[in-house]
């Protein structure tokens, strides 16, 4: 038998990717041990692997500086009015007095599952999913350390953003902006996204648990957005 075992053989596969409870289903079904919720959000958490986020609307990206390999930080600007902007969708308002700095260009990206390094604040939200998942006491938030939601694209790390503007519905509660449009950092992620799982990344998974170089092809995807689940574990 090769030792590139492939479990699933379609040949329509239109993703490859998976939210993280159709990839435990997925592995239940090759008759090696079943992959938990806990072992992706173990080895993410671990660097051992990367998850991603797919993003059902727009947003809107710009580069993180560094220095070193690392990341930079700056002083947040004092005349965005953050947390006076408020939506249900989104949250712009963080307690903390720091955020990524960036640099260059802002652009949209059409790019719907983007991986994370879990640089910002999505590390935190994989731990509460851990915590859940393992019925254990939820994470606290130390020093409200929330400088952002970060993705990577080609080696290169960014800070996830929303364009506002007076149009869009965004209630200002009575702040007479000097501008129409404005591009703010997001401090959680948005109610239509979800943390899932590129098949790459899981095939890792399987071959460390299995011993051996397996290789998982994946099905049609659905989406079970696991947002509901972060929110219930803050």
């Amino acid at each position: 038998m090769s030792d590139r075992l492939a479990f699933f053989k379609n040949k329509n596969v239109n993703s490859d990717w998976l939210t993280i409870k159709e990839a435990v289903k997925a592995s239940k079904k090759n008759g090696i041990r079943k992959i938990q919720e806990s072992d992706i959000y173990r080895y993410a958490l671990q660097g051992k692997i990367l998850l991603s986020i797919y993003f059902q609307s727009p947003i809107t990206l710009r580069k993180i500086k560094s220095y070193n390999h690392k990341l930079k930080l700056k002083p947040k600007d004092n005349n965005l009015p953050d947390g006076k902007i408020t939506s249900d969708e989104i949250v712009f308002f963080s307690e903390s007095n720091l955020t990524f700095s960036t640099e260059g260009k802002y652009f949209h990206t059409s790019h719907g599952v983007i991986d994370t390094s879990l640089f910002g604040y999505e590390y935190f939200l994989i731990q509460c999913l851990l915590a859940h998942n393992l019925k254990i006491p939820s994470p606290v938030l130390r020093g409200n350390n929330n400088y952002g939601i970060t993705v990577s694209l080609s080696g290169e790390n960014f800070l996830v953003h929303n364009r506002i503007s007076l149009r869009n519905g965004i209630s200002l509660n009575g702040i007479d902006l000097s501008f129409n449009d404005a591009y703010l950092p997001i401090y959680n992620l948005p109610k239509d996204a979800c943390f899932v799982i590129r098949q790459t990344e899981l095939n890792k998974i399987v071959n460390w648990l299995a011993g051996k170089k397996i290789t998982l092809g994946f099905f049609h995807t659905h989406i079970i957005p696991t947002i509901k689940t972060i929110l219930a574990c803050l």
